[in-house]
């Protein structure tokens, strides 16, 4: 323990106190002597009741000190709670803003997956309209082949109908010239009846030239006939 000698109203007092106080002891009696010296004028005769205001002026001080150590208090409580509810908030924010991005992964592949697909429907629709265009040529191939195939035909036809209309006139000159052969035999068979031997050496070679007429004929229309 230490003695401390404070000064309080121009008295000087003893005071008993732990080693290491002694600071602060003195600076407690020069506040109360401080708040002694603002009474002034209305200093009491008696030493207690001076001292006694002068405790009052210390207790004021210091519950005006507390009340404001209170409302900082408070405030710091509002601020911590503030600030707590603002960490909330992050957090809140730091966990949408995860799951927006977990979100904008799976969209992101999505999105992959819908265009590889696009691109082989792309790569199909054209595979596609190659095939048309190919098979477009094939058919317009086969209409231009089919066109000159038609057109031969109509040739071959019109060939045909040439050579039958031909042969149709071969086969008359054959008729006429076997009817005349048939007439000139008939005629031949008479004048041998009635012994005019003379008429029939000159027909002899009339029918001759008639028999090769026959058979030149009957060459044509066979020839006619086997052409294509």
């Amino acid at each position: 323990m230490s003695d401390v000698t404070v000064t309080i109203g121009g008295r000087s007092y003893t005071v008993a106190c732990a080693d290491g106080e002694e600071a602060h002891v003195t600076g407690l009696g020069m506040v109360l002597d401080e708040k002694l010296q603002q009474l002034g004028g209305s200093l009491s005769p008696q030493e207690s009741q001076n001292l006694l205001f002068a405790g009052l002026f210390v207790a004021d001080d210091l519950h005006e000190a507390r009340k404001q150590v209170e409302a900082a208090n408070a405030a710091k409580a509002q601020v911590e709670e503030s600030a707590a509810a603002q960490q909330r908030e992050a957090n809140l924010a730091i966990g949408m803003r995860d799951e927006l991005k977990l979100k904008i992964g799976e969209l992101e592949g999505e999105l992959d997956g819908l265009q590889s697909a696009q691109q082989r429907h792309n790569a199909e629709v054209d595979d596609m309209r190659r095939e048309l265009g190919n098979r477009r040529q094939e058919a317009q191939d086969a209409r231009e082949a089919a066109d000159a195939q038609s057109a031969k035909v109509t040739e071959l036809t019109r060939e045909l109908e040439a050579m039958t209309a031909k042969a149709d006139g071969l086969a008359s000159e054959k008729n006429a010239l076997e009817a005349k052969v048939e007439r000139l035999g008939a005629m031949t068979a008479v004048a041998a009846a009635n012994g005019n031997t003379g008429s029939s050496e000159d027909l002899a070679p009339a029918l001759e030239r008639f028999a090769e007429l026959l058979e030149e004929c009957a060459e044509k229309l066979e020839a006619g006939t086997a052409a294509p």
